[in-house]
C-alpha cells in the first residue's frame, strides 16, 4: 500500500475510533444521568422532603414552646409601679378649722418611685353641694423630692383661696406627671382627704 493510502487510512481510523468513544462516553452519560434523575425522583427528594418536614416541625414545636415560656415569664413579672403611690387618705392636721386664706396641713403615706418633676392640681370637694368645688381650684408644683425605699409620712401644705366660702371641705388634689421628663407615666388622683371646715 502506497505511503499516503496507509497514511489515509491511519487518520480514518483514528477518527473513526475518536467519535465511537465520544459516543460511548456520551450514552454513559445519559445514562448515569437518567439514573440520577430517577434516583433523585423517586428516592432522594422524598426522603429530603421527609426530613426536611420534620425538622421544620420540630423547630415550630421549639419556637412555640419558647413563646409559651416567654408569655409565663412576662405574666409572672410585677406591673410597673406609678411614679408615686398614695397609701390611703390625708389626716388633716389640728383641730380641722381654718379661714380663708389660711394653710391647712395634711399628711400622707407616700412612696416615690421616681424622681419626675410634679404638678398638682389643687382641688376641694364642697359637701354641701357633693360636689367639687371648681372655682377654688388652682395648680402648683410639688416639692422635688428623690425616690424612697418604701412608704413614708408626708406632710402637705395646702393653701386655702382667700374667696372660699364657709362650709366642710376635703382635698382632693391630682398629681401630674411632667411628661417631657418622664414620658409614658400617667396622673395619680389621691384619695380625698379628711373633711375640714372653713369659717368667716
Amino acid at each position: 500500500m502506497p505511503p499516503e493510502e496507509r497514511h489515509h487510512f491511519d487518520a480514518y481510523q483514528f477518527w473513526s475510533i475518536v467519535g465511537s468513544t465520544a459516543r460511548n462516553v456520551a450514552g454513559v452519560l445519559i445514562a448515569f444521568a437518567v439514573l440520577w434523575a430517577g434516583l433523585w425522583t423517586y428516592v432522594i427528594q422524598p426522603q429530603a422532603d421527609v426530613y426536611f418536614e420534620t425538622k421544620l416541625k420540630d423547630l415550630k414545636t421549639g419556637m412555640d414552646g419558647i413563646n409559651t415560656r416567654l408569655d409565663l415569664l412576662q405574666s409572672s413579672l410585677p406591673e410597673p409601679r406609678p411614679f408615686l403611690e398614695i397609701r390611703g387618705n390625708g389626716k388633716v392636721v389640728g383641730d380641722g378649722v381654718f379661714r380663708p386664706g389660711d394653710f391647712m396641713t395634711a399628711l400622707y403615706m407616700v412612696r416615690r418611685n421616681s424622681d419626675c418633676p410634679t404638678d398638682v392640681n389643687v382641688q376641694f370637694w364642697d359637701s354641701a353641694s357633693n360636689s367639687l368645688a371648681t372655682e377654688y381650684g388652682y395648680t402648683t408644683r410639688a416639692s422635688q423630692t428623690p425616690p424612697s425605699f418604701g412608704f413614708q409620712i408626708v406632710s402637705v401644705r395646702v393653701g386655702l383661696p382667700r374667696g372660699m366660702r364657709p362650709g366642710f371641705y376635703s382635698y382632693v388634689p391630682t398629681m401630674v406627671p411632667d411628661r417631657s421628663y418622664c414620658p409614658g407615666e400617667t396622673n395619680v388622683q389621691v384619695e380625698p382627704s379628711d373633711f375640714f371646715e372653713v369659717i368667716e
